[in-house]
């Protein structure tokens, strides 16, 4: 993404979101509740990535979610 914002000329953070800023906040508080036992503010945006990748990727690898 950040490839093609230097290629158009375009500001990265013009064009994307923060990933906390795309769920539905009351699905995103259970999320992190349950997950982290943390509250929103008290987990980052690499924390959340880096865990609906794991998720994503063991879905589409057909494991079982634990």
């Amino acid at each position: 993404m950040r490839a093609r914002c230097r290629g158009s000329g375009e500001d990265y953070n013009l064009v994307t979101q923060d990933v906390k800023e795309t769920i539905d906040l009351n699905l995103l508080e259970s999320f992190c509740s349950l997950k982290f036992r943390k509250d929103v503010a008290d987990v980052t945006e690499e924390q959340l990535v880096a865990e609906f990748k794991a998720l994503l990727g063991k879905v589409k690898n057909n494991d079982t979610l634990t």
